[in-house]
């Protein structure tokens, strides 16, 4: 298994929420067991990257989180490249 770090998963997160996702879809995208998709979760919607819509029980990436996500891109390829 690769291990992956808070930023990575916050992305794979971030990611799969682009257009607004469920809990489930949120937590077998990122491999994640509920209890750590939970917390990260949290966080993300504290920071101001996610948000939820009770009504349709969906997640959804902020702008905040799209500035993030391009961001974690851009970092990505200089490391790789």
């Amino acid at each position: 298994m690769v291990y992956r770090n808070r930023i990575e998963i916050q992305a794979v997160i971030l990611e799969a929420a682009i257009g607004g996702a469920a809990k489930t879809r949120v937590m077998y995208t990122a491999e994640l067991s509920y209890f750590q998709m939970a917390s990260y979760l949290k966080e993300l919607i504290v920071t101001g990257m996610l948000e939820y819509d009770g009504l349709s029980k969906l997640y959804t990436t902020t702008a905040k989180g799209n500035d993030f996500l391009g961001s974690y891109r851009q970092l990505t390829v200089l490391i790789q490249g």
